[in-house]
């Protein structure tokens, strides 16, 4: 919007895995909860912390658990002993796989 300076009123999310198109709207609420969420992440990088990986129900259709690893990483919220974990996880799951 600021780039091209139009207004964007809304926007689709498609969900490859399951296969589900869902149209958002951007509306006032999205656009501080978006804000408020990028200030969290300045912070977390600012003070060297990551949020703790906590396994829900959604874990199971993401594409990204095996990076996030949330079942074996714990809640720790230092980032080199979440590296070493998941790294940790990711080794011995190689070593099986051969």
């Amino acid at each position: 919007e600021e780039m091209l300076a139009c207004e964007v009123p809304e926007g689709d999310l498609y969900y490859n895995a399951i296969r589900r198109r869902d149209t958002i709207e951007f509306d006032a609420a999205l656009r501080t909860r978006t804000e408020r969420a990028i200030q969290a992440v300045r912070h977390l990088i600012e003070t060297n912390t990551v949020p703790p990986a906590e396994y829900t129900r959604k874990c199971r259709n993401c594409p990204l658990i095996n990076l996030c690893v949330p079942k074996g990483t714990g809640r720790s919220r230092d980032p080199g002993t979440y590296v070493n974990r998941s790294l940790d996880i990711s080794l011995s799951r190689a070593d099986n796989d051969q």
